[in-house]
């Protein structure tokens, strides 16, 4: 072992010893383990080739685990971390791989040296003999961190004193779980790994930490009756040890130097405490005298040191080795030495008082600040398998894992369905309690509109989608906009018909046979009946829409509410009124009470749900299979038992979530009873199924009338195509009537020209006498104008008064112009005074045109002011006579 000396505080009295002991790690013995070929021939052997195939690297990782491990190179640091790596790992390859001289098994042969003894050696194919040594150095290696740790400052003594506790719990472990399992190894094991050494270096450990925190105090001017105790406790585990080390399986096992440390640490420590009292007496009878009481307990606290450090060093003796440990005592001895004498002779020259004897006082209780049973928990949490060593070998499980782990699952789901099963009967129970109440509806019926029924609601919703009342008033305004465009342009039709018509009739009450058209009556019929057909479609269908603005407005008022766009329109349904006379308390607070029940049950139903959500979270994380792979057989029940612990407080909170819920059931009854009592139920349900048949048939009217809107701009729209095209013909129509009837005037006015002009010309001179005409021959032809002769002003003919075809359709934005009306005749001259027979002067006539000849040609149009002066007025009967007999 080795051994080092701290520097010691100052005592003012005296000094003590920091000399403390670490052990040496024990050393592979022979040849090392082929670890990863034999464990790979094994889990080709009997889990197969495709399982060592898919787990190869992690027989090169264990193997060099345990290289980093058994090695002897590197800081005290980085032993520890590796052994705890290959300690980790173990418990993984234990459960898949049994090692052992059994022909079926890995046959792995361990061999370790004596950490004391080195010569002596054991070797076996034993995993417990594998875990035992390295348990062992793992603790060597947590004293020879805390060994040399500087303890001469408040960091280092604190580095020091944890790593002893580890290494005491290392060995507790070793003593309590680990060398149990080790008993059947074949040659037995070496004395270190027996359990009374490992009781010893176990106290040895917690004595040094113990130490630690005397140093510490004693540092930081404690009282002397603190560092007293700490001092004792020290003393106390030393004796401990040292009762060990003289244990007959150990009485020559180790150095004499070290049982010579361990007594005469006992008897120092023994002595500090008692010589810490007498300092802590000397205090307080300088501060309050006793009248030489606490001076001759001094003495005797003293004296007794005194005793204890002498026997020590008679013990001690000659030992070799343990020069160290005498110098201690000697140097201790003479501290007390000195202060027992100050105290005799101050009791000897002022108080004169008998001394106690050291029997008759009280003895002094010694302060563990150091747990051993805390320091072995903390190693066993350090040596179970991590994440890293479970993902070893994960693809591999024995058929006793998985029995094992189908086991463990059967009993998480029986906790997990109790627990929901809990749960979900109340959830269930406050679910039809409700619906039987007709909760919240009616509840919120006091202060809101109900909602609509669902197959309602999505009716109103499928009538808001088509526009809603607005729509269906847009709907409407548009249906009596093409109406109305309908109307006017069939009113274009008829007028420029009966425009046409009363010109014609015009003409012929003027002309009489002259005017030798067929009447408009007759050759325009088609167009009259045109009208009169579009003229009964547009009146049927005023019918129809008059009817449809009937069920418009029905059914607006009745579903109007329901129908608006408006985000947040009021709903038309009944409030639920209270009754018009209630005892005890107002309906306000009645339902002001059931409302806080039913929040207190929402709180309840939500705590439900969250508790069932982290239920099935645990569950679904509960993943022990790792665990159950690191854990020996022996251990698994208890694994079972320590994970299924977890479910215990979620079964206690699913309890108490259902008496929770069956309390919240019953106000909730009671108070239901006061509402029930407190508001007309009956006659509102009766108002709100009321209301919704209403809306029910104005909903269908709805869908009546916007249907029959909706085919009315169909029709009116196609109508308007229809009305365009017979506009367009009309138009046509009046403007050929208007051009025939102008060509037909402008012939009527030529020939009455032509006739008046004859009748002035005188008749043909006699040198030129021409035979008379035998009365079978035709009339001599009427004398026509000269084709130079221009025709008078007044006889050019006039353009068509039809309005052009714009005016007539008028489909803009500008209203319809209105028709032009028929000019006024013009009045009739007065009647020609009767010729008087008068010999006229002989006037050159002109040549007559060739019989042959076309007729001359016709005069151009006149322009649209003289239409009316056109035709002459007709002579009076008298000149009509006179004009007939002169062409006979």
């Amino acid at each position: 072992a080795s051994a080092r000396r701290a520097p010691a505080p100052g005592s003012g009295r005296g000094a003590m010893s920091g000399m403390m002991l670490a052990v040496h790690s024990k050393k592979p013995s022979g040849d090392p383990p082929e670890l990863a070929a034999v464990l790979r021939t094994y889990a080709e052997r009997v889990y197969g080739e495709p399982a060592a195939e898919a787990c190869g690297g992690d027989f090169s990782a264990v193997a060099a685990l345990r290289a980093a491990a058994a090695s002897s190179e590197g800081g005290a640091e980085e032993r520890r971390d590796a052994i705890l790596a290959y300690v980790r790992a173990l418990g993984t390859i234990e459960q898949r791989f049994p090692i052992g001289d059994d022909p079926e098994h890995c046959n792995l042969q361990f061999g370790w040296a004596d950490s004391f003894r080195p010569k002596k050696a054991a070797r076996a194919a034993s995993l417990p003999l594998e875990l035992a040594s390295m348990v062992f150095n793992l603790g060597a290696a947590y004293s020879q961190i805390g060994l040399s740790a500087d303890r001469s400052g408040a960091e280092g003594v604190k580095v020091a004193c944890a790593a002893f506790q580890a290494a005491a719990g290392c060995f507790a472990v070793l003593r309590q779980d680990v060398l149990p399992r080790a008993g059947g190894v074949r040659g037995g094991l070496t004395p270190d790994l027996s359990p009374e050494c490992c009781a010893l270096l176990e106290r040895l450990m917690l004595a040094q930490a113990q130490e630690c925190f005397f140093e510490k105090a004693s540092r930081d001017g404690k009282s002397a009756g603190v560092v007293a105790k700490l001092a004792m406790q020290v003393a106390v585990f030393c004796e401990e040890a040292a009762a060990a080390i003289t244990h007959p399986s150990l009485k020559d096992h180790f150095d004499r130097a070290w049982v010579a440390h361990v007594t005469s640490k006992a008897a120092t420590f023994r002595a500090h405490a008692l010589l810490r009292v007498a300092q802590q007496l000397r205090a307080d009878e300088e501060t309050d005298s006793s009248c030489g009481k606490r001076i001759v307990e001094e003495v005797a606290r003293l004296t007794q040191a005194r005793n204890v450090l002498r026997d020590a060093k008679k013990q001690l003796g000659t030992t070799s080795g343990a020069s160290a440990s005498a110098e201690a005592l000697r140097e201790l001895e003479a501290t007390v030495t000195r202060a027992l004498d100050v105290a005799n002779k101050e009791n000897e020259q002022i108080y004169l008082l008998r001394v106690p004897h050291s029997d008759s006082l009280p003895a002094i209780s010694p302060a563990s600040l150091v747990k051993g049973p805390v320091a072995a928990a903390a190693i066993r949490g350090k040596i179970e398998p991590g994440d890293d060593e479970t993902a070893l070998f994960a693809g591999i499980m024995p058929e006793s894992s998985t029995k094992a782990l189908s086991k463990y699952t059967v009993e998480a789901d029986h906790a997990v369905r109790e627990a929901l099963s809990k749960l979900n009967a109340a959830t269930d129970d406050a679910r039809t309690l409700l619906a039987t109440l007709d909760l919240p509806a009616t509840l919120n019926a006091t202060c809101e509109a109900p909602p609509l029924e669902d197959e309602l609601a999505q009716k109103v919703q499928l009538a808001r989608s088509n526009g809603g009342a607005a729509g269906l008033l847009d709907l409407q305004q548009t249906a009596s906009a093409a109406r109305k465009e309908c109307e006017r342009m069939l009113g274009v039709a008829v007028k420029a018909l009966e425009r046409e018509r009363a010109e014609d009739d015009a003409q012929r009450a003027r002309l009489g046979d002259k005017w030798m058209r067929a009447p408009s009556d007759e050759v325009a019929r088609p167009l009259f009946e045109k009208n009169d057909s579009f003229s009964a479609n547009l009146l049927a269908a005023g019918d129809a829409d008059a009817n449809n603005e009937e069920r418009v407005e029905s059914a607006i008022s009745a579903a109007g509410p329901f129908l608006s766009l408006e985000p947040g329109a009021p709903s038309s349904l009944p409030l639920l009124e209270p009754n018009m006379v209630s005892l005890g308390e107002s309906p306000a607070q009645v339902a002001g009470r059931l409302r806080e029940v039913m929040e207190s049950l929402e709180d309840h139903a939500a705590g439900r749900s969250s508790l069932e959500e982290e239920i099935r979270r645990v569950k679904d994380g509960d993943n022990v299979a790792p665990k159950l792979m690191a854990v020996r057989s022996s251990g698994v029940q208890a694994l079972f038992d320590q994970e299924l612990q977890k479910y215990e407080p979620l079964k206690a909170r699913a309890d108490e979530a259902a008496q929770q819920a069956t309390a919240s059931l019953d106000a909730l009854r009671a108070a239901h009873a006061a509402f029930v009592e407190s508001f007309d139920i009956e006659g509102w349900r009766k108002a709100v199924a009321a209301k919704q048949g209403a809306l029910r048939n104005a909903l269908v009217d709805f869908d009546t009338a916007r249907d029959a809107m909706v085919e009315g701009v169909t029709f009116y729209t196609t109508l308007q195509e229809a009305l365009r095209e017979h506009v367009q013909r009309c138009s046509d129509w009046e403007l050929a009537r208007n051009a025939q009837k102008q060509d037909m005037l402008n012939q009527i006015t030529t020939s009455l020209a032509s006739a008046s002009l004859a009748d002035q010309l005188p008749s043909p001179p006699s040198a030129a006498p021409v035979a008379p005409p035998s009365p079978a021959s035709e009339p001599p032809p009427v004398a026509q104008p000269p084709a130079s002769v221009p025709a008078p002003t007044k006889l050019e003919p006039v353009a068509p008064s039809a309005p052009p075809m714009a005016d007539l359709l008028n489909l803009g934005d500008t209203p319809p112009a209105p028709p032009v009306a028929p000019a006024a005749p013009a009045p009739e001259p007065p009647a020609p005074a009767p010729a008087v027979q008068q010999p006229a002067a002989p006037v050159a006539q002109p040549p007559r045109p060739p019989a042959a000849a076309s007729p001359p040609p016709q005069p151009s149009s006149p322009p649209p002011q003289q239409q009316q002066h056109l035709l002459p007025p007709p002579p009076p009967p008298q000149q009509q006579q006179q004009q007939q007999q002169q062409q006979q």
